[in-house]
């Protein structure tokens, strides 16, 4: 970054390694990387999501260890904003569902908003896309209203 603005330009999954403390972030705005698996077991052993069932360490989805970086970062009652891959929602892999117990566990689900096809036509990536926002609770609520939506246009 600038050293002012609080805009960092940095490795996302490395943050912690550089000065910047879990837990202190108020809002978080991001679009993680989609593409790919991230297999840097050096970085990966920081992450629950790397972890299969018997607790090995192993490549996952690029884009899951960055949500649970953004969870980690956010303080009690912080807020993020979130361009994910539709998969992260509803694809059944176990990877996938470990990530959504760890929204759930620590976050309460503010909105999701569906992206119509053409919102990444330009990447030629084939790829859906979503807005997750949440917040960071320590004892989420079992009961809550979410936003869902879907946008027909972007432009």
């Amino acid at each position: 970054g600038d050293g002012w603005s609080g805009i960092h330009r940095q490795h996302g999954l490395q943050l912690h390694k550089s000065g910047h403390k879990y837990g202190t972030y108020t809002l978080i705005l991001s679009n993680p990387p989609f593409a790919g698996f991230e297999t840097d077991h050096d970085i990966l052993s920081d992450f629950q999501i790397s972890r299969n069932k018997s607790g090995n360490i192993r490549g996952v989805n690029r884009a899951l260890p960055f949500i649970e970086q953004i969870i980690k970062l956010l303080c009690e009652g912080g807020r993020a904003g979130i361009v994910l891959p539709r998969s992260v929602l509803y694809n059944e892999s176990y990877s996938f569902r470990k990530i959504r117990e760890i929204i759930l566990r620590n976050c309460e689900i503010l909105a999701i908003i569906g992206l119509p096809k053409t919102a990444f036509w330009h990447t030629d990536c084939g790829i859906l896309g979503d807005l997750l926002f949440i917040k960071k609770c320590s004892t989420p609520r079992e009961d809550y209203r979410v936003f869902v939506g879907f946008l027909a246009y972007c432009g």
